[in-house]
């Protein structure tokens, strides 16, 4: 058996993916040896406990990855143990080693902490395979908890809870720390730029500046300006010198979010300050340097553009080395009612009301619906609904209407629909409306033009 100096050497690497320390817990001295030689061969760092009392000292003091527990020890039930050691070492997985004719209880009480089980006698290559997928789950979990205790302190923090964004988080906890160029790819609301501010709170730029743009909500003739800065002179009205965004974000974060609205002029402009950090302000001579990591956003099909030849293929390439897709609301329906908790949480709190939380009917509302807009539409309704609530429930009339069923609709009518109730809910304010749907008050307008929104007669 290895010392615990050895084992705590090898744990430290444990960001590398180095193979977890096991802990092997059986009473029968000739089957822990046999399964303990055979993971040391394979390079696992090995504990061995002949009782539970052992096994519980040694997760109490000592990192263990996986803990491989028989189902009948001499001082208690294994699988009962398990349930009482989730609280002791909560990173632990856990995996059963049983007698045939224990299955179907091990099975049924794998529910409370186990992830798998395994015959006796042990048949080593089946062994060798649990451990690999048991280690891609303890992986799976050091991640999240690595990105969610990052996550909780961001003030647009929101919980994930379907399989889809655990793995986003795994990933994200993966690449923060690298420097390379990051695409997020998703639909209005799904939370991409929480995601980019998480990747930045993780990488080693974190002290440094997280500078968000909206490439689609600065007007064209100022973007070049706005991007690089400009000398004094460098055009009318231009009195004094201005340092630009990627100027103010030196040392950290640079977030482009919707890059495809980028003029193509200015992509290859882009193109060149990615290659190796230097640009000119406009009318200006000196060559300048910055050092930026970029990530950028889109909500539209960045390759079919490319394919049109309306977005640069190489600036693609520069862009999109990491590519992270997020999913819409209606495919992770298991985060809707978390978040609809949480949002009723902060505004309840904020708007010093008593509202403990929603009615049956209120529930399977929100679970139904698709939610064109996302987060930021389940956002949105939930303050809607504790702004207009009389009660200490929110209802389903408490909510407003959330296109039910609108997955039978084409996207254009749930946009439309989505818009005119977001119109309605900040009685016709632009500035407002466009705030909340997260696009420029040129956008909506364009908009409300393309699918005939007027403002509605009192």
């Amino acid at each position: 058996m290895e010392s615990a100096h050895t084992v705590e050497r090898k744990s430290q690497g444990y960001g590398n993916r180095m193979k977890p320390p096991v802990l092997i817990i059986d009473d029968e001295k000739l089957q822990r040896e046999l399964v303990s030689g055979f993971l040391k061969e394979n390079e696992y760092p090995v504990f061995e406990a002949g009782t539970l009392a052992e096994a519980k000292t040694i997760l109490s003091s000592q990192y263990i990855g996986i803990a491989l527990v028989d189902r009948r020890l001499p001082d208690g039930d294994g699988v009962e143990f398990i349930k009482d050691m989730k609280q002791l070492s909560p990173h632990t997985v856990f995996v059963v080693i049983t007698a045939y004719g224990d299955i179907p209880s091990t099975v049924k009480g794998m529910k409370d902490g186990a992830v798998d089980y395994i015959e006796k006698p042990v048949n080593l290559k089946h062994l060798l395979e649990i451990l690999k997928s048991s280690s891609k789950l303890l992986f799976l979990r050091e991640d999240i908890k690595k990105v969610e205790e990052v996550a909780i302190s961001l003030p647009d923090y929101f919980i994930c809870q379907s399989p889809a964004m655990r793995h986003i988080l795994s990933l994200v906890s993966r690449v923060a720390p690298t420097e390379t160029s990051i695409l997020l790819e998703g639909e209005t609301g799904v939370g991409k730029e929480m995601v980019a501010r998480l990747v930045h709170k993780l990488s080693p730029r974190k002290d440094g500046a997280f500078v968000p743009v909206n490439c689609a909500a600065i007007p064209e003739g100022l973007l070049e300006s706005e991007l690089f800065g400009y000398e004094k002179g460098a055009f009318t009205g231009a009195q004094t010198e201005k340092p630009g965004i990627f100027e103010e974000a030196d040392g950290g974060t640079l977030f482009l979010d919707e890059v495809t609205e980028l003029p193509l002029p200015l992509q290859a402009k882009l193109l060149r300050f990615l290659q190796d950090g230097s640009f000119r302000r406009l009318g200006g001579r000196k060559q300048m340097h910055s050092s930026v990591r970029v990530i950028s956003a889109t909500n539209r099909n960045i390759r079919e553009l490319t394919a049109q030849a309306r977005f640069r293929e190489d600036l693609l390439w520069r862009l999109d080395v990491i590519h992270i897709k997020i999913p819409p609301l209606r495919e992770r329906r298991e985060d809707i009612l978390p978040l609809a908790n949480f949002f009723l949480e902060r505004f309840s709190k904020r708007d010093k009301k008593k509202i403990s939380g929603f009615t049956p009917s209120a529930i399977k509302k929100l679970e139904s619906s698709s939610f064109p807009g996302n987060i930021r539409q389940l956002a949105n309704a939930i303050e809607y609904a504790v702004a207009t609530s009389r009660g200490d429930a929110i209802t389903e009339e408490d909510l407003p209407p959330l296109e039910k069923g609108a997955e039978n609709r084409s996207l254009k009518e749930i946009e439309k629909q989505h818009i005119e109730h977001i119109l309605r809910l900040c009685s016709y304010n632009i500035s407002k409306a466009a705030e909340i749907l997260g696009i420029h008050r040129n956008t909506l307008y364009q908009k409300m033009q393309e699918y005939r929104i007027k403002k509605e007669k009192e």
